[in-house]
């Protein structure tokens, strides 16, 4: 990850015992929602939400692989979860 900008975002990344690497973005703000703008260091091809609810992993939609970009929109302590693609 290079930089998370647009409000109070905390981005973490992660790496499973396989090797797939995860970014999990939230939003320390617990009153206000926002829309962060996180830049990957290295765009991946693509990159996938893992669903809160079931753990499928679908595309992630506002995610730009040319410019390595993806905007976020979370909800109070919301977070969202993203499995980086080769």
């Amino acid at each position: 990850m290079q930089s998370v900008e647009g409000g109070l975002g905390l981005v973490g990344e992660f790496e499973s015992e396989s090797g797939a690497r995860y970014l999990m973005v939230v939003n320390k703000d617990f009153i206000d929602a926002v829309t962060l703008l996180v830049t990957l260091r290295s765009a991946p091809s693509h990159l996938q939400e893992v669903s809160k609810q079931t753990g499928t992993q679908m595309m992630a939609a506002g995610y730009s692989p040319s410019t390595g970009e993806i905007t976020v929109q979370l909800a109070s302590g919301d977070g969202r979860l993203f499995r980086l693609g080769e």
